[in-house]
């Protein structure tokens, strides 16, 4: 006669009962979940109290000790009792103490209330390791290069993140024997290595001194800076006086010229690049809208001149550009499209690039130097941005080749047919640019009539995440991409084929997500997302270029 102390029902099959009486030893299968999380080895806990989760059978009861004993023999107070939730135990450890290896046993009593063998326990092993000491990420300032009467180019190299995946890199600098300091614009940093800032405005024949920034987050910002580096910026040459025979003739005096920048309405946006510049320099002067705001255009006197968000031009004369935004959060975005297209840049305004830099020497990954600074302006004013925003981009070009000076210059090879497009400048790619002369215009909207098919891109890569109310030229690219591939952004008027616009409002928006629900698999997929976003970021972007380049 079988015992059957808890009413339970008896089973259907005489196989398990036979197992039961005969042997007196449960047929209940247990497996480890996870430790503290964990679901596989090898298991390194830095929680003292950890919470062990196995699986087996509805109906069990489990218990953890430190000892190999059935279920009835292990300590039966409720520390060591494990939760039940179907058929799942969860055993909450006590203290185990000390850090080091650790051995657990799980014993359980199935449904019948027959216990596991000790030869059926769980054995548990672990390793108990302290919370893991924070590293510091470290950074070093390096010597700085570049100098000029007004300018320099002011150099660091973060050597190790430590504990973070992304920290935040600048320089702090001022005049020697000041006590404040100032700061330039904070970049982001996810790799090692070296890093360069171009700081300009600065006297001429005056000590400077100059440190290296790391910023992370922490409980709180944190924040360490690199050992003091002294320059001195370089003395303005000035004429020489009359007469005195074998006197040494003086060099000529160094033209400079200021630039100033305003903003129209007040606070509707932020602007870069004021300052005083030497005759002949290359710069890029930026303009960012507030929440709310559109940027429309640069203009300068009664003229418009640009459209572009990073306007470049070469410094001739002293100039006044007023960056004009508009509020726009209560108008549709038909009405803002409509806004945009009206707008008409002076056609005799022309921002003429010249290329007047002489590069004497191959280039290549570490080279350093003004000549590595001239090659990243003339990447980003072609369009293969070295960067699109911090250090290497527009406005903000270095004196280091690195990686990213690199894929700019491969791109640049690839797209005029030089072979191999590795990202080494040497003497095959120094001919092909000797030989060009590089004329923009700023004219960003021309007039449009109403085509038969849809224009094909001539973008050859989006290099920028691109997100609702950005413009700019790579905006109306993307739309006329997507108008391409059947994700209409409208069927007719601003955005429809033909009239592709520069302004990414909602319909652009809903035509990305359309376009990221269709490759989901390679753009929703990867990031843990089921329906798309509208954003265009990184998974999107490379996307958009594969379909680019084929």
């Amino acid at each position: 006669v079988l015992y059957n102390p808890k009413k339970m029902p008896w089973p259907m099959y005489s196989h398990d009962v036979q197992n039961t009486n005969l042997y007196g030893v449960s047929s209940l299968i247990t497996n480890l979940v996870s430790i503290d999380g964990q679901t596989g080895p090898p298991y390194e806990i830095n929680n003292p109290t950890p919470e062990i989760l196995i699986s087996g059978e509805e109906g069990m009861l489990c218990r953890w000790g430190e000892d190999n004993l059935s279920y009835s023999a292990l300590p039966s107070d409720e520390v060591n009792q494990c939760e039940i939730d179907g058929s799942t135990a969860i055993c909450n450890l006590s203290d185990q103490g000390e850090d080091g290896e650790k051995t657990i046993y799980i014993s359980c009593q199935d449904y019948w209330g027959i216990d596991q063998a000790p030869y059926q326990n769980l054995i548990i092993e672990f390793t108990l390791i302290g919370e893991a000491e924070v590293e510091e990420p470290q950074i070093s300032t390096l010597t700085t290069s570049g100098i000029t009467t007004s300018s320099a180019v002011l150099n660091g190299n973060l050597s190790s993140l430590g504990s973070f995946l992304e920290v935040g890199v600048s320089f702090e600098w001022r005049k020697s024997g000041q006590t404040a300091w100032q700061q330039t614009t904070v970049s982001n940093k996810s790799s090692t290595g070296s890093f360069s800032r171009l700081l300009s405005g600065l006297d001429s024949n005056t000590i400077y001194q100059v440190r290296a920034v790391v910023e992370w987050l922490n409980d709180g910002l944190q924040k360490k800076v690199g050992n003091v580096r002294d320059f001195t910026t370089a003395r303005k040459a000035t004429s020489g006086g009359g007469g005195g025979g074998g006197s040494a003739p003086s060099e000529p005096a160094v033209v400079t010229y200021t630039i100033s920048l305003g903003i129209t309405p007040t606070n509707s946006g932020t602007i870069q690049g004021a300052g005083s510049y030497q005759e002949g320099t290359q710069i890029t002067v930026s303009a960012k809208a507030n929440d709310g705001y559109l940027f429309l255009y640069w203009q300068e006197g009664d003229k418009i001149i640009s459209q572009n968000l990073n306007y470049t031009f070469i410094v001739e004369k002293n100039r006044t550009l007023n960056a004009v935004f508009t509020y726009v959060a209560d108008k549709t975005e038909e009405e803002i499209n409509v806004l945009v297209e009206s707008i008409e840049v002076d056609s005799e305004d022309v921002s003429v690039i010249i290329l007047d830099f002489d590069f004497s020497r191959n280039l290549t990954l570490g080279s350093i130097g003004e000549d590595v600074r001239q090659l990243q302006i003339l990447l980003n004013s072609l369009g293969f941005l070295v960067a699109s925003s911090g250090p290497g981009s527009p406005g903000n070009e270095t004196a280091y080749f690195g990686s990213l000076t690199q894929q700019a210059l491969a791109r640049f090879q690839a797209a005029n047919g030089i072979s191999p497009a590795v990202g080494y400048f040497g003497p095959i790619t120094r001919a092909f640019i000797a030989k060009m002369t590089i004329t923009t215009s700023t004219i960003e909207t021309p007039t449009i009539t109403t085509p038969i098919e849809t224009p094909a891109p001539s973008i050859s890569r989006f290099t920028r995440d691109l997100t609702l109310g950005s413009t700019g030229e790579d905006v109306r690219q993307l739309q006329i991409l997507l108008n391409s591939l059947g994700f209409l952004v409208a069927s007719s008027g601003p955005g429809s084929p033909g009239n592709e616009t520069i302004y990414f409002g909602s319909l652009t928006t809903q035509a990305v997500i359309r376009f990221q629900e269709r490759y989901a698999s390679e753009v929703l997929t990867p990031l843990g997302l089921s329906s798309g976003t509208g954003f265009v970021g990184r998974m999107t972007r490379d996307k958009l270029n594969q379909l680019l380049s084929n």
